[in-house]
C-alpha cells in the first residue's frame, strides 16, 4: 500500500481538524500568564498533548504531499520538512520551525529529556503563528492536487 492509498480525503480532513482543534488549545493556552500555565498541571499535559497532536498532523499530511507530488521518499520526520522546503512548499524559516517542532513530539513522545514548564510555554507561545501557516501550506497544497 502506498503512502497516499493510506490516506483518504476524509483521514486528511480529520487531521487537518484535529490540528486545528489543538491549536485553539494551544492560543487557549498562551492567553494565561506563565504563572497561571503552570500553577495547574492540566494546562502543561494539554499543551503537551496539543502539540503532539499537531507535529503527527503536520507530518502525516506533509508525507502525503510528498508521496503524492513524488518528491522521494524521506529517511526521517526531519526530512520531511527539508524536501517541503527544497521544493518551494515551505519557505525556510517555516521549514526550519517545524524541524524544532518534530523534535519537541520527540522528545515529549520518547522522553528523550525532559521540556520544563517554562520553555514549553515559551515554545508553544513562538510557534503558533509557525503553526498557523504551515496549515495554511499544507491545506492550499492538498487543495491544489485535487484540481490536477
Amino acid at each position: 500500500m502506498s503512502s497516499t492509498e493510506f490516506f483518504s480525503d476524509e483521514s486528511i480532513e480529520a487531521r487537518i481538524r484535529k490540528a486545528e482543534e489543538a491549536l485553539d488549545v494551544l492560543k487557549h493556552l498562551t492567553k494565561m500568564t506563565y504563572d497561571e500555565f503552570a500553577s495547574n498541571l492540566i494546562n502543561v499535559y494539554a499543551a503537551k498533548g496539543a502539540l503532539l497532536i499537531i507535529a503527527q498532523a503536520i507530518i502525516d499530511m506533509a508525507n502525503y504531499l510528498i508521496a503524492s507530488k513524488d518528491f522521494g521518499v524521506p529517511a526521517s520526520r526531519e526530512e520531511v520538512m527539508d524536501i517541503l522546503e527544497s521544493y518551494g512548499v515551505f519557505p525556510e524559516n517555516i521549514a526550519k520551525k517545524l524541524i524544532e517542532l518534530v523534535r519537541i513530539r520527540d522528545r515529549l513522545l520518547h522522553s528523550y529529556s525532559v521540556i520544563g514548564e517554562k520553555a514549553l510555554y515559551e515554545e508553544i507561545s513562538s510557534i503558533i503563528e509557525i503553526i498557523e501557516k504551515a496549515l495554511s501550506i499544507i491545506q492550499r497544497e492538498i487543495r491544489s492536487l485535487s484540481t490536477q
